[in-house]
C-alpha cells in the first residue's frame, strides 16, 4: 500500500475554511441545527468537496474541539514553563485563555456541551487534552500555594472554577454590549486572580 501523502497547502486551506465556516454556523444555529449541505452552500462549494476532507459532520465537530484544546494546551504549557512567579503565571494563563476564546476561536469551537455529540472514539482524545490542560493549571496553583503566594485552597476546585468561568465567556459576550472585550478581560482577570491571592 502506498504511503498517504500529506495534504497540499491549498487543500489544507480549504479544510480550515470548512472548519471555520461550520463553526460560525454552529455558533448561530447550534450543532444539531446545521447540515453539511448548509455548510457547503455557505462556502459556495459542493457537498462532495466537504466529504472529501471530512467523513461526517461529527468529524468536523471533533476538529473544532481538537483545534481549541490543542491551542489552549500549547499556550498554557509555554506559560507554565516560562520560569515566572506563580502569580504571574496564573495571571498570564487567565489572560491567554480569555484571548483565545475571544479572538481565536468561534463559539462553535468551545461549546463544551457539543462534545457529548461525539462518539466515544472521537471524544476520548479530546478528554485527554483537557485532562492535560487541567493538570498544568493545578500545577501552577499548587506552586503558588506551596510558595505562600496563594491561599491554601483545593487546587483542583480552583482550577476548574477559573476554567469554567472563562469557558462560558463566548456564551454571554456580545460585541454590542456596553463593555469592550478589553474591559471585560480586565475585570475577569482581576476578579479571578484576587480570589486566590493570599493578601
Amino acid at each position: 500500500m502506498a504511503p498517504r501523502t500529506r495534504p497540499t497547502r491549498k487543500k489544507q486551506d480549504l479544510r480550515n475554511l470548512i472548519i471555520q465556516k461550520a463553526g460560525e454556523l454552529f455558533g448561530k444555529e447550534g450543532y444539531e441545527g446545521v447540515t453539511v449541505e448548509q455548510i457547503s452552500k455557505a462556502l459556495g462549494i459542493s457537498k462532495p468537496s466537504i466529504y472529501y476532507h471530512f467523513a461526517s459532520k461529527e468529524e468536523i465537530l471533533f476538529e473544532f474541539h481538537r483545534f481549541a484544546h490543542m491551542r489552549a494546551l500549547e499556550g498554557l504549557k509555554e506559560i507554565a514553563e516560562n520560569g515566572e512567579s506563580p502569580e504571574v503565571k496564573l495571571r498570564s494563563a487567565i489572560e491567554f485563555h480569555i484571548d483565545l476564546l475571544s479572538y481565536e476561536v468561534t463559539p462553535g469551537m468551545v461549546d463544551l456541551h457539543w462534545q457529548f455529540s461525539l462518539p466515544k472514539k472521537l471524544a476520548r482524545p479530546i478528554k485527554k487534552l483537557r485532562k492535560e490542560f487541567d493538570r498544568l493549571m493545578r500545577e501552577i496553583v499548587t506552586e503558588g500555594i506551596k510558595g505562600g503566594v496563594f491561599r491554601d485552597l483545593d487546587p483542583k476546585v480552583v482550577s476548574f472554577t477559573i476554567a469554567g468561568a472563562i469557558n462560558f465567556l463566548p456564551q454571554w459576550y456580545s460585541s454590542r454590549g456596553p463593555l469592550s472585550r478589553d474591559r471585560i478581560k480586565e475585570v475577569m482577570v482581576d476578579y479571578l486572580n484576587r480570589g486566590i491571592l493570599k493578601q
